[in-house]
């Protein structure tokens, strides 16, 4: 019941000081000094969303491009901050 996230149109070119990560006509800025990927839990996830933990969970179910959990422990779930910042930009260009 995984979803997957295209990653074939994601694409980083490197600029100056950042590297600018591009998800069809959005681009994402991060610090080259923070290469390392984060996994976001659900209280990260609402604080980064701004959404209550109830959208959320609709939209884990029934949104096909929210980015997919990654299971942690038997009992743990996380999330991409990558995926979910991608996703965060592609409810902005819509």
């Amino acid at each position: 019941m995984y979803r997957t996230t295209p990653v074939d149109t994601i694409s980083t070119t490197k600029t100056n000081s950042n590297s600018m990560i591009t998800s069809g006509n959005v681009a994402l800025f991060s610090s080259q000094k923070d290469n390392s990927l984060r996994i976001l839990r659900m209280k990260q996830l609402i604080e980064r969303t701004q959404l209550s933990r109830s959208t959320l969970y609709w939209l884990i179910v029934n949104d096909p491009t929210f980015p997919r959990k990654i299971k942690l422990s038997v009992r743990t779930v996380g999330y991409c901050e990558f995926s979910v910042d991608a996703w965060i930009a592609s409810r902005i260009a819509a």
